[in-house]
């Protein structure tokens, strides 16, 4: 048997479809999913009927996305062989499901919620610190702002091996 130069790099390309149902959208809207995969960025998009739509494409792997409405109603998730469905008042809190990326996502995502609650609060006092002028206040909260994501970093070194599957380990 010959093989190509190359060949052992290329991965069998599978199936995905998305197909959500946004309930609180009565016009037409243009919704964009954005993905990249090493080397290649894609960029696909389809118009909302009733709130409804679908984008369909291939990957090797399951893909980390974001899919959006506009500039300010989007949601990241990752796309897997097979169908994802979306469905919910608003692209930003809508219910994603799919495939084992996707459900090790969510937990994952769950799992930090403390962590990034805590930078978002930061970010914000440093934003309203700066906005105010009192760059010293904002220049305060900088350790603890870092301290916090060495932690969130630390959890996930020591602990993602036991919440996650191996897979998801791969491809994050």
């Amino acid at each position: 048997m010959m093989l190509l130069p190359g060949a052992a790099h290329i991965q069998a390309q599978h199936k995905f479809i998305i197909r959500g149902n946004i309930s609180g959208l009565n016009n037409e809207m243009k919704v964009k999913l954005v993905y990249a995969i090493p080397h290649a960025t894609y960029v696909d998009s389809t118009v909302t009927r009733q709130g409804k739509f679908e984008l369909t494409g291939t990957i090797s792997t399951p893909t980390k996305a974001t899919l959006s409405l506009q500039s300010m109603d989007f949601q990241v998730f990752y796309i897997c062989a097979g169908e994802t469905t979306i469905t919910g008042r608003d692209l930003q809190t809508a219910e994603i499901k799919g495939g084992q990326g996707q459900v090790d996502w969510l937990l994952l995502k769950s799992l930090l919620k403390p962590v990034d609650d805590s930078m978002a609060y930061y970010s914000k006092k440093i934003m309203e610190y700066n906005n105010a002028n009192n760059r010293e206040a904002a220049k305060a909260l900088y350790p603890k702002m870092s301290s916090t994501r060495m932690e969130g970093e630390k959890w996930k070194k020591n602990s993602l091996n036991q919440t996650v599957t191996p897979m998801f380990l791969w491809i994050c």
